[in-house]
């Protein structure tokens, strides 16, 4: 029998592959159609641990940890107003493709150069979602990755399928890869159709409706429009990814759901027959030319190129950490995180897929550290989990190196003979632990 992640998927791969006028659908770049071959199954797929797959009957957020970056604020009706106003008419501004990095993805089965990497600008004076009254150097413009469109194919697949009973995407991936950016996007997708559906909109600062005329109506989250979350013709977007307020109102709800989750919010299911409800995808990593070309464009008066490298070096393929952070702050938040692992936390949530089991860990230094933890997705970008590791060499060294007791536990760790036995999202952090190991080894 099928895991309940290659179930859902293959559901919405269906979807997509019989839309037969994708334009009507979803828009992408330049206002033309794409051109895609048929999707590829993705050999081997990982499948979450059971117990993290569906959100059928609960949706449970982290402890209390506010992190410097992620601080929670109350957004105005106006602004969203504003934002919703100004992203129904903002055109995109294609770029060229990213040079060749000697990884090619085939996102979701259409090849590379079908979705070209474009801009959004917004007009003066209007904010992105994600924005704090504090951002006054944000930039305007939003980079539109490939994978942001094509994650966008696939997620309105199955959230429109007529076969599912209940269409909830949720959209989770390692810290700091875009996500509430995705958002935006996905606003700005639902108000360009024919005919925009009614949107709940629930994130931190801000839970309201977007009516189909575009009027914004602020509301009290878990008791405003009920009415509306009990329709299937209703979108309901929800961003947990920035704050621990933010919880799925009604685990019950009939509208069609995307959420942005991050891996420390665990994702449960009850039972095992209810395997098509809610598909997961994962957000991939930037490459280094993907966060050049988003520097080059939208970060030019804040970010050099030297830092941009250096904080990669750090953090991997993190935009928030590697551009939308300063370069204090980000290597600031690198040294707290680092601190705060053991080698064990590490181990546990690798096999946990990235997921971080909140109610397990015994504070708050294992959800601080875990933003060091990479997701990977398939080669293929099917967007399904293919891997897990470190986020760099560095932080996997620091990790190794921090004591006598880390230095040890990484040995025995390698050492073990069922090592290889261990999900295959292990493998990854083991070939990263044992490369790190013989590094050391090497070195007089």
């Amino acid at each position: 029998m099928s895991e309940p992640s290659t179930v859902a998927f293959d559901v919405a791969r269906d979807a997509f592959q019989s839309a037969t006028q994708p334009m009507q659908a979803y828009r992408v770049i330049a206002e033309r159609p794409l051109k895609h071959d048929p999707m590829v199954s993705a050999p081997d797929r990982v499948a979450y641990p059971r117990g993290f797959l569906l959100l059928t009957s609960e949706f449970t957020s982290s402890k209390a940890h506010q992190l410097p970056v992620q601080t929670t604020f109350q957004m105005d009706k106006e602004i969203i107003q504003q934002f919703v106003n100004a992203v129904a008419t903002t055109e995109l501004i294609p770029l060229s493709s990213e040079p060749h990095n000697g990884r090619t993805y085939s996102y979701g089965g259409i090849l590379p150069g079908s979705t070209d990497p474009a801009l959004l600008e917004l007009p003066p004076g209007v904010q992105w979602l994600n924005d704090t009254p504090l951002a006054t150097e944000a930039p305007s413009r939003l980079y539109v990755r490939p994978a942001y469109q094509v994650l966008l194919l696939l997620a309105m697949a199955f959230a429109d399928h007529p076969e599912v009973p209940h269409h909830r995407v949720v959209i989770t991936g390692s810290s700091g890869t875009g996500k509430t950016s995705f958002l935006s996007w996905i606003l700005r997708h639902l108000r360009r159709l024919e005919k925009p559906p009614v949107i709940v909109l629930d994130m931190p600062g801000f839970f309201g409706r977007i009516a189909s005329d575009g009027e914004v109506t602020a509301g009290i989250r878990g008791s405003s429009f009920q009415q509306e979350l009990n329709c299937r013709s209703t979108v309901y977007l929800c961003d947990a990814t920035w704050a621990d307020e933010v919880e799925l109102i009604n685990p019950e709800i009939q509208a069609r759901s995307i959420i942005m989750s991050p891996p420390t919010h665990t994702v449960k299911r009850e039972t095992s027959s209810d395997t098509m409800r809610t598909l997961m995808l994962v957000m991939p990593l930037w490459t280094i030319a993907e966060l050049e070309t988003c520097r080059s464009t939208c970060y030019w008066r804040n970010v050099t190129q030297e830092t941009l490298l250096e904080l990669y070096r750090l953090w991997g393929g993190a935009v928030r950490w590697t551009l939308g952070t300063s370069e204090t702050e980000s290597k600031h938040e690198f040294t707290r995180s680092s601190e705060a692992l053991s080698f064990a936390s590490v181990v546990q949530v690798v096999r946990n897929g990235g997921l971080v089991e909140v109610q397990d860990v015994e504070s708050d230094s294992v959800v601080l550290g875990s933003r060091l933890v990479h997701m990977h997705v398939d080669a293929d970008s099917t967007f399904q989990l293919s891997g897990v590791a470190m986020c760099s060499s560095l932080a996997c060294s620091l990790l190794i190196g921090s004591s006598s007791k880390q230095l040890e536990s990484a040995r025995t760790f390698v050492k073990r003979s069922d090592c290889l036995d261990e999900p295959r999202t292990m493998r990854f952090f083991y070939r990263q632990v044992q490369q790190e190991l013989f590094d050391r080894a090497a070195t007089p």
